[in-house]
Order: structure tokens, then sequence, then C-alpha cells
């Protein structure tokens, strides 16, 4: 499952990977986006929360161990959206 941006990105801006370049220079809040396989969100100080195991098959952190906190990991990253307030 990707993510798409045909509606936009109303309050955010899209920044894409190559003018991140590094972690270095994420911000908290920013939405680390591969779009067509996964989604994290930059905590800052090298951590991010995304959802990592699907151990159920059912939708949602339905088991509370599903969406967790994590090291920054490069991972094939195509941008960040930015939010601009």
């Amino acid at each position: 499952m990707g993510v798409k941006m045909e509606g936009g990105t109303a309050g955010f801006t899209w920044i894409p990977w190559n003018q991140i370049g590094s972690a270095a220079n994420l911000r908290c809040g920013d939405i680390l986006l591969d779009i067509d396989r996964h989604t994290e969100i930059y905590l800052g100080n090298n951590q991010m929360v995304g959802a990592h195991n699907d151990t159920d098959g059912r939708p949602g952190d339905s088991r509370g161990d599903e969406i967790s906190v994590v090291s920054y990991s490069y991972g094939r990253w195509d941008g960040v959206l930015r939010y601009n307030g």
C-alpha cells in the first residue's frame, strides 16, 4: 500500500528526498514517504514512528504493538511532507 497525493498537500510542502539529502536535514513532524510502500513520521533525535508489524491481519493497531517508535533508518524515501504551520 502506498500513499497517493491526488487530493493535494494542503498545509504541507512536498520536498523530494534529493533536496533533503540526509536525516540531518529532517525536522520533527516530517512525514517520510516511500510512495509505493511505506510512511513514517520523523520524531527528532533519530527516531521515527510507523506501522511495522501486522501481527493478526486486522486493520489498525489491533494488538497495541503494531505501531512503534524505532531508530531512523534510510528506507528509499521519495521525499517528505513538511507542515507549513
